[in-house]
C-alpha cells in the first residue's frame, strides 16, 4: 500500500497522523482516500478552482509530480507520497 507522508499542518486534516497509509493507483485516488477517510485535506491543498494550491508540492519517491504526471502519476504498493507545504519567508 502506498504511504503518504503529510508535514504540518497538514496533519490538521489526518487526526494528527504524519503517515496515512491508502490504496490508490494514482495521486488523485490516494488524495481523495484520505479526503474520504479523514476530511479536510481538499481544502488544505487545492484552491476554490480546484487547482494546486502554489505552496503546495507533491512529491512521489521523491520526484515531483509536475515533472511526472501530474496528479495523473501512478502510484504503486510501497511508493512513497510526500504533501509539504512550502514555507517561505525571510
Amino acid at each position: 500500500m502506498p504511504r503518504v507522508h503529510l508535514q504540518a499542518p497538514l496533519t490538521q486534516a489526518t487526526s494528527g497522523q504524519s503517515v496515512v497509509e491508502v490504496n490508490g493507483a494514482t495521486v488523485t485516488e490516494l488524495i481523495e482516500a484520505i479526503e474520504t477517510r479523514f476530511g479536510g485535506l481538499r481544502k488544505m491543498i487545492y484552491n476554490e478552482r480546484g487547482q494546486l494550491h502554489r505552496h503546495i508540492i507533491i512529491s512521489v519517491n521523491g520526484e515531483d509530480i509536475r515533472f511526472l504526471e501530474d496528479h495523473d502519476t501512478a502510484v504503486r504498493d510501497g511508493d512513497e507520497i510526500s504533501i509539504l507545504p512550502v514555507i517561505a519567508g525571510g
